[in-house]
């Protein structure tokens, strides 16, 4: 701020600058840049990672260009630039091995990417560390994709325990971030009093942090367990709530994310208007950002909103898109979701029976799959990937 700044009106004329500085002297110049932008940067120091980044490389101080390039990398994965976050976590990780901050974040990147083999990979390097620092982050990161795949009891088991590990160390942001993923585990497996508990355990400790995304993180959840509980206006409620908890932490993709949970919400209130508007909205921002998980969830909000207008042949397409987009994430829980809103919408008593019978079949699945008449009873015709393999065709 109140700093003029400078360019090479030709990067040959740059070039040639450069080169005429000595060998000797180029590494105190690049410490020096990288000093003075640290403290001249004010509120743009963030935009300058990267390039403070570069000239601590260049300076040979490889420990403070990692931490530089780990700043930048999560701040690309809040815009949903995952391919730039991971390339610079990456280089974070080769100029400073032991630094397993960069780890835990090149795996939470591959995480959101839906890249979860790797992601497992780097959580579990993770858990290698000696001090143990990381390894409640590591345990709450494997039960999320525990989680996404279906696997319900692992998730919920992988999330408690750490939960113990972050108390165990007294770590409170490590433990309400576990807590999260406890409460979003118990909810999928429908314990939504365990679930209710761990909510607002999490929800006091990053009140005492003063971290509003964390909040948001809870408000979100709690959203998603009373809607699929049929509690639609508290659902509601709770995702306003996490949409200016993410809006103020400086989230906007999760803001708009809870803003499309919102509009699914005012679909069973019957206010599908204002529904079909925030969903619209929603969508056309996560497509143009390219963020195929919150896509695949919206799009199968637009489905749903189709399916309550009485537009059985566009509920069907959205029903289809969402499925596939989850099929390519690997998200199993939301594939079964998917064909149990299929399966209500055509009042297909058979695909019903095969998502209430698939383990993956999370809270919301249930919910729809228990709504089609004689689905208890049912006895499928064919086999679940039978049928998951007919709806992909």
């Amino acid at each position: 701020p109140g700093t003029q700044e400078y360019i090479f009106k030709h990067a040959l004329l740059r070039d040639v600058a450069y080169e005429g500085v000595l060998l000797k002297n180029r590494k105190e110049h690049h410490r020096r840049a990288a000093q003075w932008l640290e403290a001249r940067g004010g509120e743009r120091a963030a935009e300058f990672g990267t390039l403070i980044a570069e000239h601590y490389e260049r300076a040979g101080e490889g420990a403070k260009a990692a931490a530089h390039l780990e700043k930048a990398a999560v701040r690309a994965a809040r815009a949903a630039a995952y391919s730039e976050a991971d390339a610079m976590l990456e280089r974070a990780w080769a100029l400073d091995p032991g630094r397993f901050s960069s780890m835990i974040e090149l795996a939470v990147v591959r995480r959101l990417d839906s890249r979860y083999e790797d992601a497992e990979l780097w959580y579990e390097k993770c858990r290698q560390d000696p001090s143990g620092a990381w390894e409640a982050a590591a345990l709450a990161g494997l039960a999320y994709i525990a989680r996404a795949r279906g696997r319900l009891r692992d998730s919920v088991a992988l999330a408690m325990e750490a939960v113990a590990v972050a108390r165990g160390r007294s770590e409170k942001a490590a433990e309400g971030a576990a807590l999260v993923e406890l409460c979003a585990a118990l909810h999928d497996f429908g314990d939504h009093a365990r679930g209710r508990i761990a909510a607002e355990e999490a929800l006091a400790l990053f009140r005492g942090l003063k971290d509003r995304f964390g909040e948001g993180l809870v408000f979100n959840d709690l959203g998603v367990s009373l809607f699929s509980q049929g509690e639609h206006l508290a659902a509601f409620e709770h995702y306003e709530k996490a949409r200016a908890a993410y809006a103020e932490a400086g989230s906007p993709l999760d803001a708009m994310l809870a803003r499309a949970n919102a509009g699914q919400a005012l679909i069973p209130l019957g206010r599908l208007q204002e529904a079909r508007l925030i969903i619209s909205e929603a969508l056309d921002f996560q497509r143009r950002n390219s963020i195929l998980s919150h896509v695949a969830g919206t799009t199968d909000s637009l489905a749903e909103l189709y399916e309550k207008l009485g537009d059985k042949p566009a509920a069907e397409r959205e029903f289809r898109e969402a499925l596939k987009l989850n099929v390519r994430r690997g998200m199993k829980g939301s594939v079964v979701t998917n064909l149990a809103g299929l399966a209500r919408l055509r009042g297909d008593a058979s695909l019903a029976a095969l998502a209430l019978a698939h383990p993956s079949c999370n809270a919301e699945g249930r919910a729809r799959a228990s709504s089609v008449p004689g689905a208890a009873a049912a006895v499928p015709d064919k086999t679940f990937d039978e049928a998951l393999a007919a709806e992909l065709g």
